[in-house]
């Protein structure tokens, strides 16, 4: 059960999340993520055909559109600096306060260790949220005025939505690192490596998984948490699954891991 002022930490969480640095400058990359996604849309378009991509004209390779605009501020904005700004957001919430102390005075006052967690999960969750809807509003509301709304819009919706359990997996591996560690930079560089080193598996995984009766390596690839993290990218073909099943097993051991570190953690 969840304490009597439940609301009132989540909110103080919430205004710290989105009034540190982190906070207000992922909100204003993902503003800039959907402009720059308007711009280079325009700028195809008024090339046309003078710019060609194997001998074809852009307007017979690009389909002109919101959706299509949207589209690639979406995958723009999951590609590599939004999930890094949300990785510092998860730092600075944990060990940034571990680190100046400022974590302690939570920590001494009569709550439950868990609910402190929860409130400061909750608000990064929504900061994750926050930035999709002004990535998308932009992108996609610009798009649409400039280029026409013809296009499946749904697919598009559920790719956004599906990018918010995503951020939360990469949220829960940030609080589980930055638990252990007192620096910010550290969470970043240190989940950035972890993830790499997951690609770095993943691709010999696939690779073994070539060889004859070795089909097994290849399936516990899409498994992994780098697969589990891009389940996102099903609406751009086939929902995948396994990337799903992986990412609710990153979520559930990353916070029940973290959690009992947090329980257990002595805070000077």
């Amino acid at each position: 059960m969840f304490p009597r002022h439940f609301h009132h930490m989540f909110l103080a969480e919430l205004r710290k999340t989105l009034l540190r640095g982190s906070g207000i400058a992922a909100i204003l990359i993902a503003a800039a993520v959907g402009l720059l996604a308007v711009g280079g849309m325009a700028l195809a378009q008024y090339l046309g055909g003078e710019a060609a991509v194997n001998g074809l004209p852009l307007e017979q390779i690009l389909d002109f559109s919101g959706v299509t605009t949207a589209g690639w501020a979406l995958r723009a904005r999951n590609f590599f600096l939004l999930p890094l700004l949300l990785l510092w957001a998860t730092g600075a919430s944990f060990a940034g306060e571990f680190k100046e102390r400022t974590l302690r005075e939570l920590l001494v006052r009569p709550v439950p260790r868990w609910s402190v967690m929860a409130a400061k999960l909750l608000a990064l969750t929504v900061l994750s949220g926050i930035t999709l809807v002004v990535t998308a509003v932009i992108s996609g509301g610009l798009g649409a005025l400039l280029f026409g709304i013809q296009g499946e819009w749904l697919p598009l919706g559920l790719g956004y939505l599906a990018s918010w359990p995503s951020d939360i997996g990469l949220l829960s591996l940030g609080i589980l690192v930055a638990l252990l560690v007192r620096n910010v930079a550290a969470v970043v560089v240190g989940v950035v490596l972890y993830l790499v080193l997951d690609l770095v598996v993943r691709l010999l995984l696939s690779l073994i998984g070539k060889l004859p009766s070795m089909e097994l390596a290849a399936d516990i690839a899409r498994f992994m948490p780098g697969e589990a993290l891009a389940a996102w990218e099903g609406y751009l073909g086939e929902w995948s699954l396994a990337s799903w099943a992986g990412l609710a097993v990153l979520i559930v051991l990353c916070l029940s891991a973290a959690l009992l570190r947090f329980m257990r953690m002595d805070v000077p």
